[in-house]
Order: structure tokens, then sequence, then C-alpha cells
């Protein structure tokens, strides 16, 4: 939990990479909602991209990098770098790294099936 957080976040369409981020802003009720912004920095540190976000009490704010930051993807078609989360309040983070960059091979093991026998 804090006001403040750096995230590494990475999106690349050609090997099916993208990085999952979770907001919570977990508060009692009655309070007012939690106003931060997102702001996107390459990995030479130079700003990307900005977005002002609001989660309510009690409330998340959950998704994709390529979905939650759509400015910087204008720029490239690929996003890397950092994602400093600023907010009024202390919210709690969690970024997953999401990668497939090999086709799934089919299950060899053939499916077990049949009656259980009763004692």
């Amino acid at each position: 939990m804090g006001r403040h957080h750096f995230v590494s976040i990475a999106f690349n369409n050609s090997i099916r990479s993208n990085t999952g981020i979770s907001i919570v802003f977990p508060s009692g009720a009655g309070t007012t909602p939690a106003k931060g912004k997102l702001v996107h920095r390459n990995a030479d540190g130079v700003q990307v991209s900005e977005k002002e976000v609001i989660i309510p009490p009690n409330g998340q704010l959950v998704g994709m990098i390529s979905e939650l930051l759509p400015d910087s993807l204008k720029a490239s078609p690929v996003i890397n770098g950092s994602l400093e989360i600023s907010f009024d309040a202390e919210v709690g983070v969690v970024a997953l790294q999401f990668a497939l960059n090999q086709t799934l091979e089919e299950n060899v093991l053939p499916s077990m099936s049949g009656t259980v026998p009763t004692p």
C-alpha cells in the first residue's frame, strides 16, 4: 500500500506479451474516491503518455497495459519502459507480465475415464 508505485511494463503483439495491472483502493464507507494518474515512460525515461484515473471507495482498476494506455500505442506499436502510479490516497498495486512466444502443444496424455469401484 502506498501513494506512489513504479512498475516495469511491456506490450508486444507480435510475441503476444502484455502486462496486466490491478490497482485497488480499499477504504471505509463514505470516503471520497482516490484520484490518481498513470505516467508511462519509455526505457530512456522520456514521458510517452499520461492518464488521469479515479477509483471509487472499495473499488479497483483492472486491465491490460495495452487497454489502459491507448495513447502510448499511437507513438509505437510496442510499449516498454515503466509506469509511474501516483494517487492522493494509499492504493495497492499488482502487475503481472503475460507472454506466449510459442505455440501451445496438444495434450499427449489420454484422459482417464471409467467407473470407480466401490468397496
